[in-house]
């Protein structure tokens, strides 16, 4: 047996997360753990390497080939860690070191486990890049900062992966990534499955698990229980018909937008290159309506949802909100347009303030522009409308969930009613009950506020059950702008495959049925 956890359970104060956990992993086996938002899904996930998180205890037993890992000298632990147990955290900005290049992660990586022959090293981590479709050359030379958030979780998977442990924990591993990318993700599992080597796949998409593992487990409310069966996945709903008040307002406008990132240069003489993140584009956002960018990790969503948003600097053309000219300088943006152009980020973590409590982290815009004359009854209200208690208020980011964390950053976006949201893939981390409510959740505040959505994702069926019309992104230009009832109708041979491949997903489609339909 590769592993065995017995009793395992995991409290924080006299809040008890994980209650008497049991199971096992042999051989070959892939495990499928699915479970709610706040269900200790990744608290287990580090509790298999013997982590636990600040103010949680850890009770009970997790043997890894034969050694426990909550009793085990920190020597030992090291030596298992990596070589035979692995992880994949479902927040890779906070895995990778930023102050490190991804080269140097995977060399540390390497060194910690006794690989000396460099160029092996060198060979072995850029064939991990290339197996993922990046750009191996570049962005082993890169800073982590420089990187889109599908690009850190493909770059995390592979420096995860390059060791080949006997045991690879994947926490949510395909929360930021495209349908293409994911695709990689369960050759991965399944390659290894062959050589014998065992993957625990931790995820809310059912389908996914359903697809992949051999054998599925299911936590709720810190207890293991049967598998639950497959999520709702959204019917397409009737195409929504855009009531004008008086002319048509429009509330965004994004003219020639290009955007160059020049590399640093590790040696005087070395001649920097430049990567074009976005090229060209023109997008055009009326009162209300509702936008959604689709594109494959890396193809320049996040820059330009930071552009739109007045927080990145563009290399070339303009963003109009109304009848104002945004200033290319973030920090020049008038406080009004911050107001009315508010933005829900990918990467929930790093946009809480870890030392501020949830009250205080949704109350701030509100104190700000002084909306409210009762801040904390505000909050509360915003709250509730993600699915979240009174209790949360007192909590800080570090005590929440992934998905709850970003539930807490969407109804932060939400407290100012801005005139445009911008939303960066809002339900990566969230499971299928929560990304519901999420959605039902922005289709309310939208149509009662009247407010404009640009919703950048690579969920396919939310997008387009959200949207009217869709944007598709490839290596920074727009290649196809149509209807969202009329996706299918795509041409583009990039737009059919990520398209084609993502819905044969999401209706669970075996690849053998996909090749009959398109023979």
């Amino acid at each position: 047996m590769l592993l065995e956890v017995a009793d395992l359970s995991a409290r924080a104060g006299s809040r008890l997360i994980l209650r008497s956990v049991n199971c096992d992993l042999r051989a070959g086996e892939i495990l499928g753990l699915s479970g709610a938002s706040g269900s200790g899904k990744t608290i287990f996930a580090r509790a298999l390497l013997g982590i636990a998180a600040t103010g949680i205890e850890l009770e009970g037993r997790v043997l890894v080939a034969g050694t426990d890992m909550l009793l085990a000298d920190p020597e030992e632990i090291r030596r298992l860690r990596g070589a035979t147990i692995g992880l994949v955290g479902q927040e890779p900005l906070a895995a990778l070191d930023p102050l490190e290049r991804v080269e140097r992660q995977f060399e540390l990586a390497f060194k910690a486990h006794g690989h000396s022959d460099a160029v092996e090293r060198r060979k072995r981590a850029e064939s991990a890049l290339a197996f993922f479709g990046l750009n191996a050359d570049r962005v082993m030379k890169s800073f982590p900062h420089e990187l889109s958030g599908g690009q850190l979780s493909r770059v995390a998977i592979a420096l995860g992966a390059v060791l080949d442990p006997r045991i690879l924990v994947l926490d949510e591993p395909t929360a930021a990534l495209d349908g293409l990318s994911s695709k990689k993700i369960e050759d991965i599992a399944r390659r290894r499955a062959q050589a014998k080597k065992s993957t625990i796949v931790i995820s809310h998409d059912q389908i996914l698990l359903a697809r992949l593992a051999t054998r599925r487990i299911h936590l709720k409310e810190g207890e293991l229980v049967a598998p639950t069966r497959g999520p709702s996945i959204l019917a397409p709903r009737p195409r929504r018909i855009l009531t004008p008040v008086g002319d048509p307002i429009q509330s965004l406008e994004a003219y020639q937008l290009f955007k160059l990132y020049r590399s640093h240069r590790r040696w005087p003489f070395e001649r920097p290159t430049s990567i074009q993140a976005i090229a060209g584009v023109d997008l055009a956002v009326l009162e209300a309506q509702r936008i959604g960018i689709l594109g494959e990790s890396g193809s320049g969503k996040s820059t330009l949802a930071r552009i739109l948003a007045g927080l990145l600097a563009r290399s070339g053309g303009g963003v109009r909100l109304g009848s104002l000219e945004l200033p290319n300088v973030p920090r020049q943006v008038p406080r009004s347009a911050r107001k009315d152009l508010q933005i829900i980020f990918q990467d929930s973590t790093s946009a809480l303030n870890p030392n501020r409590t949830i009250q205080e982290a949704v109350a701030e815009p509100l104190i700000v522009h002084a909306l409210a004359a009762q801040p904390q009854k505000r909050v509360e209200e915003l709250l509730e409308a993600v699915g979240l208690d009174a209790s949360f208020l007192k909590r800080y980011p570090r005590e929440l969930s992934t998905g709850q964390r970003q539930r807490v950053a969407i109804a932060r976006a939400l407290a100012l009613e801005p005139k445009v949201l911008i939303a960066d893939e809002p339900f990566a981390c969230l499971d299928s009950d929560i990304a519901d409510e999420i959605t039902r959740l922005l289709e309310r505040v939208l149509d009662q506020n009247r407010t404009a959505l640009v919703l950048v994702s690579h969920d396919v069926v939310r997008t387009r059950n959200l949207t009217d019309r869709i944007l598709i992104l490839h290596e920074g230009r727009v290649i196809e702008s149509l209807p969202s009832s009329q996706l299918e109708t795509a041409q583009h041979p990039q737009s059919r495959a990520l398209l084609g491949l993502t819905q044969a997903e999401a209706r669970g489609d075996s690849g053998k049925d996909r090749q009959r339909r398109d023979g």
